[in-house]
């Protein structure tokens, strides 16, 4: 609820402290009034402010008071002008109980939005370091992180309502460039500027600059019913990028450009993050000059991993990060769904990238880009022009054909970054991730996400969790086995991020070829898939636990499993410990609820349980 961007969610929180807040300097009441709530979850404990006329009314008619018990089922999150704090608005609640005492151990979770945005724990001070044909422009002043355009958003638990899609505006773009003091230089009397230093202001001017990219020539729309052809260009300079729009005839390795005219980029369609955008017109005299080696072949606008969540999806971003965690490769094939339709998957490997601004982003690599981060994880890599996308939260992604994958682990850059990394001040426990959602088994480690809301069963059932698309949340509750069950354990995909069943139609030449994955194997593997029943004080539910989760939760793989149940009857007792020791323990479970579409419960939600912690009794 204070960092976090879900798009559904739930909590069930204790409510410790209910205050009136009073204007500054005069200590007199607002109008209407405003309260001050003081929240736990029963580890960390937070101030939020009341919202909207359902709760301020409830906290005067005595309603909703200290030591209640509440279901939290839509907020606000957001950060007043002027201020560098997160800050949480409960807007809906459900009210379930009333305590006398307070519940768990709760300690303040500190809200501060640090670092900054375009900030990061090394200060941009490596960058130089290993980039020496660019300049490295100083790290933006730290200023409140609501004037950089953090805004508030509105989050329900049965999901978004229409219009209250979660937007954020574009991170600012590198700090313009000042001229220097002193004699500028000119060429032909006209003056030579950087591009860092474009602007609006500048009627004549020349810049030198490398032509990085070129895109296709497309045919435009046009007054009267005419066609015209555009061209854009991506150059760069010592100082930064800038692209450059053609038209026409105007359409043209390292270039001078003059009296070129100065246009605001439009965000919708911005490629690099300059403010301006140059384009040519009859003017513009562009020429190719010698490469005198000193601009850099590869400009590299890093942005900080913090800057994400600001960019809005299919933004265009550079990001110099240690491969934090990596997952098997999963190989592309068609689908045939039930109706014939067709569905091509890519080839991809899903990665955790971390800089040094401590937050971590899911990074997908598409096709042949996957098997560059093969073996690479705890390496350092710089990324050129990855994708922002969104599942569950800001995400990267390849852009096939333009993204540029760079590993040199003797650039000084990298391995200042690396240090950071091995080093004491990497803190891990204060990291954070911008994505929550985990697949079956290629969850990232507990340490790299932000803990997901926590519901209760019934709660869960009643908003029908999953049905309107993919929601991940947390439940406490026991398991309920029947370890005899044939079907707990079945033959599959040896490998380790594919859960598909092994059919005989699969064999072809002695070779087995998994019909998800693509991968060959000489013979199937014992997998888990539990089929069981959790339950916790207000009802229960069937969920399925696939072959990582249940190795994990059982601390025991599916062979050795499948041998015991199999064995003589003292590996038989072994077999059934296993489960008798997990049902006398209360876990807090990680659920990923989807809706049904093939199965027998077609279009209701499914539950998948992907990770489970032991939670003492209380």
């Amino acid at each position: 609820m204070a960092f976090g961007r879900p798009d559904r969610y739930s909590a069930v929180v204790q409510v410790l402290k209910v205050e009136e807040l009073l204007k500054l300097g005069s200590n007199t009441s607002y109008r209407p009034k405003l309260w001050h709530l003081r929240i736990s979850d029963g580890q960390n404990d937070i101030y939020t402010l009341s919202a909207g006329v359902f709760v301020p009314l409830m906290i005067e008619l005595g309603e909703l008071i200290a030591g209640d018990v509440i279901q939290v089922t839509g907020y606000q999150q957001g950060v007043p002008m002027g201020s560098n704090r997160s800050v949480v608005r409960i807007v809906e609640y459900v009210w379930l109980r009333r305590e006398t005492v307070i519940l768990g151990t709760p300690s303040n979770l500190k809200m501060d939005l640090h670092p900054d945005l375009g900030h990061g724990m090394l200060e941009r001070t490596h960058l130089s370091a290993g980039y020496l044909a660019q300049d490295t422009n100083p790290p933006p002043p730290i200023v409140k992180a609501s004037s950089t355009s953090v805004g508030w958003y509105t989050v329900y638990a049965r999901g978004l309502e229409a219009g209250d899609e979660m937007t954020a505006d574009p991170a600012p773009g590198p700090p313009a460039v000042p001229i220097p003091d002193g004699p500028r230089q000119t060429v032909n009397g006209v003056p030579l500027i950087k591009i860092a230093q474009i602007n609006e202001d500048r009627d004549e001017f020349v810049v030198f600059a490398r032509v990085f990219e070129i895109g296709p020539v497309r045919e435009l729309d046009a007054a009267g019913g005419t066609k015209v052809e555009r061209v854009m260009a991506i150059l760069h300079d010592r100082s930064g990028e800038v692209a450059l729009v053609a038209f026409g005839n105007n359409v043209p390795k390292v270039y001078r450009i003059d009296q070129a005219s100065v246009n605001i980029s439009d965000p919708q369609y911005k490629r690099v993050p300059h403010t301006y955008q140059l384009q040519v017109d009859k003017d513009t005299v562009i020429q190719e000059i010698p490469d005198s080696g000193l601009l850099p072949m590869i400009y590299f606008n890093f942005n900080p991993i913090v800057d994400v969540e600001r960019m809005r999806i299919n933004a265009t971003c550079d990001v110099l990060a240690v491969v934090a965690r990596e997952t098997p490769s999963i190989i592309g094939t068609t689908l045939v769904r039930k109706g014939g339709d067709e569905r091509t998957v890519s080839r991809r490997k899903e990665l955790w990238l971390v800089d040094d601004s401590a937050v971590l982003v899911r990074f997908t690599a598409f096709d042949d880009y996957a098997n560059m981060f093969e073996g690479m994880q705890e390496h350092v890599v710089a990324l050129k022009n990855v994708l922002v996308d969104f599942r569950d939260g800001p995400c990267l992604k390849t852009q096939s054909g333009k993204t540029m994958v760079y590993f040199d682990d003797s650039n000084p850059t990298h391995a200042k970054l690396k240090a950071w990394w091995i080093s004491p001040q990497n803190e891990r426990q204060l990291w954070r991730s911008l994505t929550g959602s985990f697949s079956a088994d290629g969850f990232p480690h507990g340490s790299m996400i932000m803990p997901n809301e926590t519901s209760t069963i019934k709660h869960a059932d009643d908003n029908k969790f999953g049905l309107k698309g993919e929601v991940t949340f947390c439940v406490v509750a026991k398991f309920e086995f029947r370890a005899m069950r044939e079907d707990y354990i079945y033959m599959g995909c040896p490998f380790e991020d594919c859960n598909k069943k092994t059919d005989a139609a699969q064999l072809v030449n002695g070779v087995y070829i998994c019909g998800i994955c693509r991968q060959s194997y000489l013979a199937p593997a014992p997998k888990y898939r539990l089929n069981v029943k959790i339950f916790d004080p207000t009802g229960s539910h069937w969920i399925n636990i696939f072959n990582g989760a249940a190795s994990r939760l059982l601390n025991a793989s599916a062979s050795d499993m499948l041998r015991w149940r199999r064995g003589t009857h003292e590996q038989m007792h072994i077999y059934r410990w296993r489960f008798d020791e997990a049902e006398k323990l209360r876990f807090r479970m990680v659920i990923k609820a989807t809706a049904d579409r093939w199965g027998r419960e077609h279009n209701k939600p499914s539950w998948v349980g992907i990770h489970m912690e032991e939670v003492p009794e209380t």
